[in-house]
């Protein structure tokens, strides 16, 4: 109960696909520990993959605009999945269940005959830049940009539920992306809302300032915990441009 009061809000419709917004697109269904999972590939012309990991409540249909926005603005592949008990996926959600989906996408785009040995990118959104966090720590991409990060589940409940602060000790998810970000050495964006309403820019700094470089740090003004895309605008694709040039120098630099 505690859970899913204050960690997975999972619906099973998904009311909108990438054809909906005018995206091509092809369903994808793989498997992670004998669990069916549900996917979406959306094909771009740039050599790039981006997973995307998507928040707490909902399903994938709900970020179809956001992926519009990325497509158009980068032409990366987009790689977008609904962990289980959300969406097509079989399952019901737990914190490690949801990490073994995680690494199950990865491994999946990582063996795909149209995207195997592509530059691999992180996108995570809210509980989903934990679960990126987390699979960075074993299968670190080439970059990772965390939208709205927290530093954890427990310290998010002692925030918002005070009255309960016992028992949000009985939580079993943890999300502990203050701990685990400290085992990550690849280049790390972070993008947060000055005016976000579910998780305060705080919580973006802090993790930011926990993280080895290198890093960079994108507040938003007037940006909320889901619509910095909108409120920046242009601004935002400038942003994530200026971090995969930064890739691709990095990359040169090493070669």
């Amino acid at each position: 109960m505690l859970e899913r009061r204050y960690v997975f809000r999972p619906t099973r419709a998904v009311q909108t696909s990438p054809a909906d917004v005018g995206l091509a697109y092809g369903d994808v269904y793989f498997a992670a520990a004998g669990v069916r999972l549900h996917g979406w590939l959306m094909p771009g012309p740039r050599p790039m993959t981006w997973v995307i990991f998507h928040g707490n409540s909902g399903n994938m249909g709900n970020y179809c605009d956001y992926l519009r926005f990325l497509h158009d603005g980068l032409g990366v592949n987009l790689f977008i999945f609904d962990y289980r008990g959300y969406g097509a996926s079989e399952g019901r959600p737990t914190e490690g269940g949801i990490y073994q989906d995680a690494e199950a996408a990865v491994r999946y785009v990582g063996a795909h005959p149209l995207l195997r040995g592509q530059p691999l990118m992180y996108f995570g959104h809210s509980l989903g830049a934990a679960v990126a966090v987390d699979v960075a720590t074993r299968h670190p991409p080439q970059g990772m940009v965390l939208e709205a990060p927290f530093l954890s589940v427990w310290a998010m409940a002692r925030e918002r539920a005070r009255w309960s602060f016992p028992l949000v000790l009985l939580l079993g998810a943890r999300f502990d992306s203050l701990r685990k970000i400290r085992r990550i050495h690849v280049p790390l964006l972070i993008i947060h809302g000055e005016e976000d309403e579910t998780v305060p820019v705080e919580h973006g700094r802090r993790l930011f300032r926990a993280a080895n470089e290198p890093k960079r740090f994108y507040a938003v003004p007037g940006g909320g915990h889901k619509d910095n895309y909108l409120v920046a605008g242009p601004q935002y694709i400038d942003k994530l441009e200026g971090f995969m040039a930064g890739l691709a120098s990095r990359g040169r630099s090493a070669a």
